[in-house]
């Protein structure tokens, strides 16, 4: 999980704000520790998952930099294998998309989650959650529901308004915020 890099090219400096010796061997930093903590356990499994499989991966995750910056990269990596098949080493290409990433997120988000309150819309939710099941079973990796349904919530709306219930649901929403991120 430190991620102990042997090579690292000069590229480093501008997406992690670390020179290249510093990362190399965890001089100063492993690169596992720049990885965001909300996409650790995300990171490590995909990646452990195709190198199992003997297959190269592609995958997105945060990370913060030096200066303490969260930016998006895109991580494009393969084993190197034994010929008994016990993996060597792993090796790959890692480049900055925030820029990108960011754009998608936020159009992502205006279709997937009201605006008012932050949370998917229950027809949206739906219709996801048949597809995150069967793709879940197809691919093998585990998958868990958090299903949270308020009895009578028409009540709260009553009582304070749309707005007011609208606010509530946002709030409850933000306690569930940890198992919300990639890989969760």
């Amino acid at each position: 999980p430190e991620w102990t890099m042997e090579f690292v090219s000069d590229g480093a400096l501008d997406l992690t704000g670390y020179e290249p010796y510093e990362l190399v061997e965890n001089s100063r930093v492993s690169f596992g520790s720049l990885i965001h903590p909300e996409d650790r356990e995300f990171v490590w499994s995909q990646v452990q998952s195709q190198l199992a499989q003997h297959k190269p991966y592609q995958l997105s995750y945060r990370i913060i930099d030096a200066g303490g910056e969260v930016c998006w990269v895109w991580e494009q990596g393969r084993g190197v294998f034994s010929s008994s098949g016990e993996v060597l080493a792993v090796e790959g290409f890692i480049t900055d998309v925030s820029a990108r990433r960011g754009a998608e997120e936020q159009a992502k988000r205006r279709l997937w989650f009201e605006a008012r309150t932050g949370l998917t819309s229950r027809t949206i939710f739906d219709s996801l959650l048949g597809y995150v099941l069967q793709h879940s079973t197809l691919a093998g990796y585990p998958c868990a529901l958090l299903w949270v349904d308020i009895d009578e919530f028409h009540l709260v709306n009553d009582k304070f308004g749309r707005p007011g219930g609208d606010q509530g649901l946002a709030i409850l929403a933000r306690r569930f915020k940890l198992v919300q991120g990639p890989g969760t």
